[in-house]
């Protein structure tokens, strides 16, 4: 608490430099940093009426950021959990929905894994060979359909351009860590090829709080990307990924009490992940018309291991074909785009596992769906921004759904000030084992079943006081209905449904944000976000692994210039619920705040090499993500970064 304490007043006294240093009003000549999640169509993300954050390659440079997790930790309304060390269960909520309610798409392709329903597990996304990353917060289903409830995370990855290029990076350091990241990359005016390796492997810390079994984590992937623009407006995309993952786990002893402790087992879960995507475009800005057809997979097995016997299977695929055709039209004072797209898509299910008591596991099972989008957005007098966008979802299982969205930025000078407000609606469809039920014979399928909806607002307001400084500040509130629990109870003993939840999920809270640009080589930016998420029922509990209150503090350092960059980043995580199943019955408990501190430096000794160093959880904070998982204490890694 002493520590904590004391990094509370050195953020107050960094806080307060901002006021002191950054005074001067210049021209702001910054370029526009365009979105390409925030609309069915590029767009400035200055031009959105959502809450959006870019990460850049720079940003992840910096910090040098082994996963994406690394860095939206920094960004304001997420919250991340960990069961456990590096390769773990790793769980993203925005704005206090569940992990579920995210949509991610890579490179554009969707995926959420159906195998796990419909969640993604960001515990294997690295950051090798990623140029962006997107956060959006707030539905987005009107845009991109049914996972996008809560917010839509979209992850770019590096094009090749230039002449061929050889990059990447080698690290080790705790835990008898090695990482390795190459990429390979060149391009013209009209072909560019990009093809990224990563190799990642730790012996990791010891999960649970028993024994001494250290579980291990090792990940093998590469990442292909290839562009073709024609002279003629033509272009076509292609996109490859591959993930082969390795990552130990413990499994849970159940008392005479029915309560439940996380021990030592020889138990790993091995993953196998393939994406792809064809996408052919033609834009022709002369008549203001875009077609594009893309066709997008994704593939994931999960397969648990227990004493060298696969116990368990679990397998997804979603096969999606989209047309999407677009018109623009501008006058002097007005823009105006329409987009209609067309989707379609198949979800295969398939489960392998043993007969027991419990029933019957095993199963295949498929859906159909598709939707129509449409999106218009105006602008009027370079001042007053408009988006509207409605979705219908045709389910051929389960009941159809209507969303819609829109949105409102207004600026009268130039986005010196930008005011933004939204309104939309958000859904998640019922997932395989919401339906079918773990064991199909031991559920009942309800045909009454919906997808879960959501409505929201938002009201923000962002504000460049010069040069130096900008800030903003957001409120939001939402609705859950019609949640669904898959577990609930039937007359017949042993034997459970789904079921439609009466009470609604209420969620709302305070998004606060600035960057100051403290000197010519030290840069400072920071966010707070208070949320109050209540889970379903008259009680009007907070809903578990939500923390009321999260603070983020990056202050980079350009020591030397051209040579030597310094990161720092403070973390704090506010109090939370969870639910400890270690006693009979289960209870929720309070979780402790904490904060954690991480420092990464790095040296440049020509144009080709770079010396690297960081130092994670800097003053080895012992704390709780999920009860009965163990967190890492103090860790230190160097590296070599090269680029040539």
């Amino acid at each position: 608490m002493k520590n904590q304490l004391k990094v509370v007043k050195v953020l107050q006294l960094l806080v307060l430099l901002i006021v002191q240093m950054c005074f001067s009003v210049g021209a702001d000549n910054s370029l526009p940093e365009i979105s390409v999640s925030a609309s069915r169509t590029p767009i400035s993300s200055t031009l959105s009426g959502s809450s959006i954050t870019l990460i850049e390659a720079d940003d992840i440079h910096h910090q040098q950021a082994d996963f994406v997790s690394d860095v939206l930790v920094t960004t304001p309304g997420l919250g991340l959990s960990h069961n456990g060390g590096v390769g773990k269960l790793t769980q993203l909520r925005i704005r206090g929905a569940e992990a579920n309610h995210t949509l991610v798409l890579l490179d554009g392709i969707e995926a959420n894994d159906i195998a796990i329903g419909s969640e993604f597990d960001f515990a294997y996304l690295s950051t090798c060979g990623v140029e962006r990353v997107e956060v959006l917060r707030g539905p987005q289903s009107a845009l991109w359909g049914s996972d996008a409830l809560s917010g839509l995370v979209s992850v770019a990855s590096k094009r090749g351009n230039g002449p061929l290029k050889l990059d990447g990076y080698f690290r080790g350091g705790s835990y008898r860590t090695w990482e390795n990241c190459t990429g390979i990359s060149a391009g013209n005016d009209n072909h560019g090829l990009s093809i990224y390796t990563h190799y990642y492997d730790t012996d990791g810390i010891n999960t649970s709080h028993t024994g001494s079994e250290r579980d291990g984590f090792d990940k093998k992937s590469v990442n292909i990307r290839y562009d073709f623009l024609a002279d003629n407006g033509l272009s076509i995309n292609l996109i490859v990924k591959h993930n082969d993952i390795s990552t130990d786990t413990d499994d849970f002893e159940y008392a005479q009490d029915y309560s439940q402790h996380l021990v030592d087992a020889d138990r790993r879960n091995e993953v196998i992940q393939n994406y792809g995507k064809l996408v052919l475009q033609y834009d022709s800005p002369s008549d203001g018309f875009m077609q594009k057809l893309s066709l997008g997979v994704t593939d994931t097995k999960n397969d648990i291991i227990e004493n060298d016997f696969r116990i368990e299977r679990f397998v997804g695929e979603k096969l999606k074909l989209s047309y999407q055709a677009t018109v623009r039209h501008h006058t002097e004072h007005t823009q105006h785009t329409v987009t209609f797209a067309h989707e379609r898509e198949r979800e295969k299910f398939k489960q392998r596992a043993a007969i027991s008591i419990f029933g019957d596991p095993n199963q295949n099972q498929k859906v159909t769906s598709k939707s129509n989008v449409l999106e218009y957005r105006l602008g009027m007098f370079k001042r007053l921004f408009l988006g509207a966008s409605l979705r219908k979802d045709h389910n051929n299982d389960f009941d159809d759904s209507n969303t819609h969205r829109v949105s409102a930025v207004y600026t009268p000078n130039n986005f010196t000030t930008k005011l933004h407000a939204a309104h939309g609606t958000g859904i998640k469809n019922p997932g395989f084992t919401e339906r079918f039920g773990y064991s199909p014979n031991k559920f009942i399928g309800n045909p009454e079943l919906k997808p879960e909806k959501s409505k929201s607002y938002e009201l923000g307001i962002s504000q460049r006081i010069n040069n130096q400084l900008n800030v903003s500040a957001t409120y939001f509130k939402e609705k859950l209905d019609d949640e669904i629990n898959g577990f609930a109870s039937t007359d017949t003993l042993g034997v459970y449904t789904a079921e439609n939840l009466d009470d609604k999920s209420k969620r709302k809270g305070i998004e606060l944000s600035f960057d100051a640009e403290l000197t010519e080589s030290i840069n400072l930016a920071g966010n707070y976000s208070h949320i109050d998420a209540k889970q379903p029922g008259s009680a009007g509990n907070r809903e578990v692994r939500r923390p009321k209150n999260t603070a983020n503090l990056l202050l980079d350092i350009e020591a030397i210039p051209d040579k030597a960059h310094i990161s720092f980043r403070v973390n704090y995580i506010g109090e939370q619920i969870d639910t400890d199943f270690g006693v009979s019955p289960s209870r929720r408990r309070t979780l402790d705040d904490y904060i954690l501190l991480n420092l990464a430096a790095s040296y440049r000794l020509n144009q080709s090499v770079e010396l690297q160093a960081k130092v994670e959880n800097l003053l080895d904070e012992d704390y709780v993500d999920v009860i009965g998982y163990n967190t890492p204490g103090i860790r230190g890694f160097i590296g070599i970064n090269f680029n040539q």
